[in-house]
């Protein structure tokens, strides 16, 4: 007998294999964005223009779309705190802006974090978000070290 599946294991990331794949994969990860928390996953299907069978697909279930949707702001918040740094902020700038983009991360409603955070358990979302963090820590520890003439020893 086949053992069912951890239903709490995350889902794997989608992995299209051709361009149009992907074009699929992002076009309903942005369907879901824009038709909101709760949109069905026939609306989601609808919007990004392919069929349910297609989204199935990618994501076995409507869980797995906000995992993804979750996994691609994490990506985002890293990338647009690697460029508050990179535009060479005070510390002052640099820690409102940084704040501004954890608390506010631009793109996501508040129903949408709040859907992400009560409908993605937190063991999906732990690998990637341990990732994001490792390489924010290390950007910011970089910055902060280029910015101080004797770095603390626990930087």
């Amino acid at each position: 007998m086949a053992r069912s599946p951890d239903p709490l294991a995350p889902p794997q990331a989608p992995a299209p294999s051709r361009p149009e794949s992907t074009a699929i994969v992002d076009a309903l990860v942005a369907a879901a964005l824009e038709l909101g928390p709760d949109a069905s996953v026939n609306a989601i299907a609808e919007r990004a223009g392919v069929g349910v069978a297609s989204l199935y697909r990618y994501f076995p279930s409507k869980a797995s779309i906000l995992a993804e949707l979750a996994r691609r702001a994490q990506h985002d918040a890293l990338t647009r705190i690697q460029e508050v740094l990179a535009a060479n902020p005070t510390p002052r700038q640099a820690l409102v802006a940084c704040c501004e983009i954890a608390v506010r991360p631009p793109g996501l409603s508040p129903a949408m974090r709040r859907a992400l955070n009560l409908n993605v358990p937190a063991s999906w979302s732990h690998a990637s978000a341990r990732a994001t963090t490792a390489a924010l820590v290390a950007a910011v520890a970089s910055w902060l070290a280029a910015r101080t003439s004797i770095p603390p020893d626990r930087l």
